[in-house]
């Protein structure tokens, strides 16, 4: 969820003499806390709800409110459109079965699958999976922390958009995500440039019509933190790149845990392929993109 500036308000409209403005003539700003009564949680939206009303309304407005009252939009409109700048770097760097975390509406894990590279994209709201599907990806309405698909099989993991900051533990999140990685897979993060404060906090969603989700935990992760909590999960900073104001790592297992994985087979990959339809239960790769068919020829 990498955040953008939002667009404040520049002008108050005049007041008019005697009569007291009233709280509708009097825009939000950018940086006003939160009224001090807040409906009870019981009767907040989810941040689900929010989020999925930015995706299905036309403009796509969406706000992260920070608990200091701080209010920074969310590039909704990227995140259902085409491929970003930026993204290609990531996309260069997705080899073998790819899972993509949080996979929103799709644009990664759909251009993957364009690309002819096996790749699975997960989410918590149905209506981003519904979108991630009609874009031509592979997706699941599935928790990063549920059971999932190839455990231990992955080659590439993306957590994109800021997803690093999902849950409010970047390092709970890693450790994961070293458990779905295969022995020489690897886990891309998009960080934020320039965190701030850094760390877990408690965030809500902010649609348009003003409604305001329940607050929820979420992280902010910049190149200056990541190695920490990757040291912590079991995982090893292999690779810092970034490009159009944005910021990526690549993380690797740690040596001793690649050595114990590393007799593993792969023979999943081609039985995944068949689940999927990429390829047919004879295992020859048809019609399948070249990339895609030399991968599939090299897992069985």
């Amino acid at each position: 969820m990498t955040t953008t500036a939002a667009p404040g308000w520049t002008t108050a409209p005049p007041p008019i003499p005697g009569v007291a403005p009233s709280p509708a003539a009097q825009p939000p700003s950018a940086t006003q806390p939160l009224p001090a009564t807040q409906p009870s949680p019981t009767t907040q939206p989810s941040p689900t709800a929010v989020y999925e009303a930015a995706l299905r309304s036309v403009d796509g407005r969406l706000w992260v409110r920070h608990p200091d009252g701080r209010r920074d939009r969310l590039p909704v409109h990227c995140w259902r459109g085409g491929l970003a700048p930026g993204d290609v770097s990531l996309l260069r760097r997705c080899a073998g079965p790819t899972l993509d975390i949080g996979c929103g509406p799709g644009r990664l894990a759909a251009a993957l699958a364009a690309g002819g590279v096996p790749s699975l994209g997960i989410d918590v709201a149905p209506f981003a999976v519904r979108l991630a599907r009609r874009a031509g990806a592979t997706a699941l309405c599935r928790d990063v922390f549920d059971p999932l698909p190839g455990q231990g099989r992955w080659s590439t993991l993306v957590l994109a958009d800021g997803n690093i900051g999902i849950g409010g533990d970047p390092t709970r999140l890693l450790t994961r995500a070293a458990a779905l990685l295969g022995p020489a897979g690897r886990v891309l993060v998009e960080l934020e440039p320039d965190p701030a404060p850094p760390g877990p906090l408690l965030v809500r969603l902010e649609g348009a019509d003003g409604r305001v989700s329940r607050p929820f935990p979420w992280s902010f992760v910049g190149p200056a933190n990541i190695h920490d909590h990757a040291t912590a999960a079991g995982l090893e900073l292999a690779e810092l790149w970034g490009g159009h104001g944005r910021r990526f790592a690549a993380l690797a297992l740690a040596r001793r845990r690649r050595q114990v994985l590393s007799g593993r087979s792969c023979w999943w990959a081609s039985r995944l392929c068949v689940c999927w339809g990429l390829v047919g239960r004879s295992g020859a790769p048809g019609s399948l993109p070249p990339a895609a068919g030399r991968w599939a020829q090299r897992s069985r």
